[in-house]
């Protein structure tokens, strides 16, 4: 999670680098049938259910799209 002068920024599997510039990190864990099996954050301001909620829509979308690739 990224805040900038226009709000927060989301990047989806970020490398090392980007990791360190972040202000916060929002790590979710999934089973195989899409269940959340963790959640962690790490540093930064609190975060509201809705950016949560948003955060996992990114990363579940993110993960269709990556099985798609690879079980095509």
């Amino acid at each position: 999670i990224y805040d900038n002068e226009h709000g927060y920024q989301y990047l989806i599997d970020p490398t090392l680098e980007e990791e360190t510039i972040a202000k916060s990190l929002l790590h979710y864990v999934l089973l195989k049938n899409d269940q959340i099996c963790l959640i962690h954050k790490t540093s930064g301001a609190p975060c509201s259910s809705e950016k949560f909620r948003h955060c996992y829509s990114l990363a579940h979308a993110y993960l269709i799209e990556l099985r798609r690739k690879l079980h095509p």
